[in-house]
């Protein structure tokens, strides 16, 4: 199979981590019915803005350099091409990098992929009450369809899959920087161990956490219709498990 069949992949990989990524702002204070006091993924999320933005541009941006990595390996003739591998890949002067479709990315694709668009169904469906804190806003509506017919949570269902998939595609085998040798140095190798670690814990941890934080939340505000809602949809992340 050709390399170049990562290209979309990639590209796509790029796209939708941006959208997820993107946190909608807060509403304005004139607009708000009630804010909770954060809890603590808010906190993170707010006092770590700038490596959430770090942690996106480095996700997207070594997603769209595989790609152009791929796309001048195979045609490694054009002027263009020799100048981006003599940045990008100056190890591959013995031989193009093995940047290839494993069994593995794929699979980290397809969990990309399905997460990102079930995150994306989710905050199209909320639409102006899909925001970072944890808040009622004054025209406030108990959302309870589309994907809020299947769970309760569906954006951290979508935002979980997303995480696992980046970790497969863009650090496991076959990836570029598996192939630059970042596994290979202690110093690269923590900080991505810390990258991965830290958006794996939000997902796994804290997520889960906020969850049944909005639930009270909603629950207090609409009582018999949460309730009933609850009762039709009784899971908050995965159907017939939690």
């Amino acid at each position: 199979m050709t390399p170049l069949v990562k290209v979309p992949i990639l590209v796509s990989t790029a796209y939708i981590n941006y959208a997820c990524w993107n946190f909608p702002n807060a509403p304005p204070a004139a607009d708000r019915k009630r804010r909770e006091t954060a809890d603590p993924i808010t906190r993170i999320l707010a006092l770590t803005a700038l490596t959430v933005k770090l942690t996106m541009t480095a996700i997207c941006g070594f997603a769209l350099v595989e790609a152009a990595v791929i796309t001048a390996q195979s045609f490694p003739t054009l002027l263009l091409s020799q100048r981006l591998l003599s940045i990008l890949a100056p190890t591959s002067a013995s031989g193009p990098l093995p940047l290839l479709l494993s069994p593995n990315s794929a699979l980290g694709f397809l969990l990309i992929l399905s997460g990102g668009l079930f995150r994306l169904w989710a905050m199209r469906t909320l639409g102006q009450f899909f925001v970072m804190e944890v808040s009622l806003q004054k025209d406030h509506k108990l959302v309870k369809s589309g994907p809020y017919a299947l769970v309760r949570h569906p954006s951290y269902v979508g935002y979980m899959f997303v995480i696992f998939g980046d970790v497969l595609l863009l650090l496991g085998g076959g990836s570029y920087l598996s192939a630059i040798g970042v596994w290979q140095s202690r110093v690269w190798g923590a900080l991505a161990c810390l990258v991965a670690g830290r958006s794996l814990f939000v997902a796994t941890v804290l997520m889960p956490s906020r969850a049944g934080r909005e639930d009270a939340v909603l629950r207090e505000e609409f009582g018999t219709e949460w309730e009933a809602w609850a009762r039709q949809t009784p899971y908050k992340l995965i159907p017939y498990v939690f």
